[in-house]
């Protein structure tokens, strides 16, 4: 039942895009700078490594990012 769930915490997910930032298409380019743990050591859900090329034909979704923390500035500290 709904009154079941209980809150813990604060969640983001930012959503890492290939795109133009004007039209918003997507833009074909060679990833030369992925970090998939990033100084922050978090897990990226991303199949892009270094060197790999992003093609213009689907989607321009790279890779999500979601954090957790107690608190939302927590949270958004990660």
């Amino acid at each position: 039942m709904q009154s079941d769930i209980k809150f813990h915490g604060h969640a983001i997910e930012c959503r890492i895009n290939a795109e133009n930032r004007v039209s918003f298409s997507a833009v074909a380019r060679q990833d030369r700078s992925l970090s998939p743990a990033g100084r922050a050591r978090r897990p990226i859900d991303s199949a892009v490594y270094h060197g790999y090329t992003i093609p213009p034909y689907y989607d321009s979704l790279v890779g999500k990012l979601i954090v957790h923390g107690r608190t939302r500035s927590e949270c958004l500290m990660r």
